[in-house]
């Protein structure tokens, strides 16, 4: 069990970006200690889903935030309902 010994502040992405790692760039920039990245494509196509992150995105964003000591968080996909079996 991990006991946080001090309240994070961070921010999480958003689907008005111009692009997908804007949000945590600006928390790297600006010393956040916590990001959530949250998986909000719309069927317009804005936003993002977990299957637009390559591995090189991936590797920055852990190698960032490990130097920068930011805890990461994934939320639920948009389109997750626990009522839809489908939407699981």
């Amino acid at each position: 069990m991990v006991i946080m010994k001090q309240v994070r502040i961070g921010n999480q992405t958003a689907f008005s970006a111009s692009s997908l790692t804007l949000p945590f760039e600006y928390a790297v920039a600006n010393g956040f200690d916590a990001f959530e990245w949250f998986p909000d494509k719309h069927e317009s196509g804005e936003g993002w889903d977990v299957s637009d992150l390559g591995t090189e995105t991936r590797c920055y964003i852990k190698d960032t935030a490990v130097a920068h000591d930011i805890a990461l968080s994934v939320h639920a996909s948009l389109k997750a309902n626990p009522m839809i079996p489908e939407a699981h």
